[in-house]
């Protein structure tokens, strides 16, 4: 096994030790589970892009899984490392979680697996595909649970905004998603 491929499977083991002590969250037992939180979602694709960068070679995955899994997981690490140096409270338990689901996946794809910069209308269009349908399956869970108590937005900033409010906040996380492709140039050059 070659350097990176042992590299890329202790990243693979950390990703998916942090995937699954995650989902053991007491606030995943309302409405829509895990796949409300971006972090896990960022988390499962930059999983899905791993394994299948070490079993195939294809180019479809660098040319569509890469640009999303780093356009994800640059904004939630910018997100929340943001936060957290704001005093924004957080569901971590550890700081070793933080750093596997906030740092770690991003880190490697951003440093250790690291590809031509790609087609920006790619990147930007996949990333905002993404989060369109994120937010709208949000939406759908508050929609079906709203007056019940069962389910709020998994960002506590917006659990008082209106719809409005919520689709500002989610195209500024979008927006931020897709200045990662400037990211990526910026280390290409380097």
């Amino acid at each position: 096994m070659s350097r990176k491929g042992l590299v890329s499977l202790i990243v693979l083991c950390l990703c998916i030790s942090a995937l699954y002590e995650s989902t053991t969250w007491p606030q995943l037992e309302k409405g829509g589970g895990a796949f409300e939180f971006l972090t896990l979602l960022s988390l499962a694709v930059t999983i899905t892009y791993i394994i299948l960068s070490q079993n195939a070679s294809s180019n479809w995955n660098v040319k569509y899984i890469y640009p999303l899994a780093s356009n994800l997981g640059f904004q939630v690490t910018m997100g929340y490392w943001s936060a957290k140096l704001l005093g924004v409270k957080s569901y971590e338990r550890s700081l070793w979680l933080a750093i596997r689901l906030h740092a770690i996946p991003y880190l490697y794809l951003l440093i250790l697996d690291s590809h031509p910069q790609g087609s920006a209308t790619i990147s930007v269009t996949i990333t905002v595909a993404f989060m369109l349908a994120w937010c709208i399956y949000v939406d759908i869970i508050i929609y079906w649970n709203w007056g019940n108590n069962t389910t709020s937005v998994p960002y506590g900033t917006l659990n008082e905004k209106t719809f409005i409010e919520r689709v500002v906040w989610i195209a500024g996380f979008t927006i931020l998603s897709c200045s990662n492709y400037i990211i990526l140039g910026i280390r290409n050059c380097l």
